[in-house]
């Protein structure tokens, strides 16, 4: 789990502390295609089910270019059958987040801070 990850679940469960949350393991660690292309969590919060991508992005601009081909394959198509996925950015202070589906209609979002 990186830092930009542990600072996602602090962040996450002081926010919603009886929410389950469950992470995605890696394609990369597994070596398994089961998870390629999915985001990093599923969470579930008052009947809601939530996937998060969490992201660490140099510079100060999130694009469609962060993303794996198999995301970017992936993400339409949950977002077709009704899933809401989150982008979570760790930044030096802070983080950004945003609607995936916001990203692929902007194509690329200044990540605002306080």
């Amino acid at each position: 789990m990186t830092n930009s990850e542990s600072q996602f679940r602090v962040w996450f469960k002081k926010l919603n502390p009886s929410a389950y949350i469950h992470k995605i393991p890696d394609f990369k660690a597994t070596r398994s295609s089961a998870g390629a292309g999915l985001p990093d969590y599923v969470t579930v919060s008052n009947g809601n089910t939530m996937w998060y991508e969490v992201k660490t992005v140099p510079g100060k601009t999130l694009s469609l270019s962060h993303f794996t081909p198999a995301q970017r394959r992936v993400f339409p198509l949950m977002l077709r059958a009704g899933a809401e996925i989150i982008v979570w950015v760790k930044l030096k202070r802070g983080h950004f987040s945003c609607f995936y589906d916001t990203l692929l209609k902007e194509k690329k979002l200044k990540l605002l801070t306080k």
